[in-house]
């Protein structure tokens, strides 16, 4: 490579390493995984460097939901004070820069918002500065990151020696997580789909074990048939800490969803401990959320 070709390549690569992309996190923790790997995923995209904003979204939200990643060991910056669009997402600055980005080319835009499948993967802004808002709820939005996401995201484990040996036998057996939720949420999985999918592990794994996860496990015992096999409730239950959940259902050989980001990402987790699992999705989540292509899906209804 001549001198000349060598000062130029040095310069394009410290002209995208000034580029920046902010990630405005938002929602629970399952919804902050899916923001921070489908940002994380465009920034390495197109070689800017990643910055998460982790207050703005937080100050009026209404389930007093807050920043979880921290658990997580994630080594991407948290975005400078001046360098947030407003104090919060209802403030006049940040609904118009949102407003007046919906006008601009996509080679100009510094604000992008969720409104389809393409805003992030076709991201071509020449802008030094991005920001994204958005849940973006679909592996297929960190597809070829995978390695990076599974590298840069550190799963935290319990410190309870009790909850670790928990563990290491769900591990080495056909435990089954089923996550139910009925409560507080808007749309439901009909209890039609958790039969189907428990009928189907149970046909699969004769000797499995179920563990109930959720927000409704006295209404799954109830009304749900386990064939007699062994069902228990998790031992994060009643513990103030939603990781402990998290961990134990990543812990579990397979896996029965509900409609549940949280759910979706402790099995996304699991498929990295686990081999030869079975991990069975509803075919509809109620918004636009998918499975991942590794998972079952099963016919189902959104009950509103």
């Amino acid at each position: 490579m001549s001198p000349k070709k060598s000062v130029s390549v040095a310069i394009n690569k410290k002209s995208m390493a000034e580029k920046k992309l902010v990630a405005i996190l938002k929602g629970g923790l399952g919804n902050q995984l899916f923001i921070y790997a489908a940002t994380k995923a465009a920034a390495c995209r197109t070689g800017r460097q990643l910055f998460l904003d982790s207050h703005t979204a937080y100050l009026n939200d209404t389930f007093n939901r807050s920043y979880q990643l921290d658990r997580f060991c994630i080594e991407d910056l948290e975005v400078p004070p001046n360098l947030r669009i407003a104090p919060n997402l209802r403030h006049w600055r940040h609904k118009g820069k949102r407003a007046i980005n919906k006008l601009l080319p996509d080679r100009y835009k510094t604000y992008l918002a969720e409104r389809g499948k393409n805003e992030l993967l076709n991201l071509c802004s020449e802008a030094k500065l991005v920001y994204t808002l958005g849940y973006w709820q679909s592996e297929s939005y960190f597809k070829d990151y995978i390695d990076v996401i599974r590298n840069g995201l550190k799963l935290p484990q319990p410190n309870n020696q009790g909850l670790l040996l928990k563990g290491e036998i769900l591990a080495n057996m056909d435990s089954v997580a089923l996550h139910i939720r009925r409560d507080r949420f808007p749309k439901v999985v009909d209890l039609d789909y958790y039969q189907i999918a428990i009928d189907k592990i149970v046909n699969l794994y004769p000797e499995a074990q179920f563990i109930l996860f959720g927000d409704s496990v006295i209404e799954a015992r109830a009304q749900l048939n386990f064939h007699g096999r062994i069902v228990e409730q998790s031992e994060g239950a009643n513990s103030d800490d939603a990781l402990i959940d998290f961990w134990l259902i990543t812990r579990c050989r397979h896996t029965i969803l509900s409609n549940s980001s949280f759910a979706w990402w402790a099995a996304w987790f699991g498929d990295a401990v686990h081999t030869g699992r079975t991990v069975i999705a509803p075919a509809d989540f109620g918004f636009p959320m998918e499975a991942s292509p590794r998972w079952i899906t099963l016919p189902n209804l959104i009950v509103s």
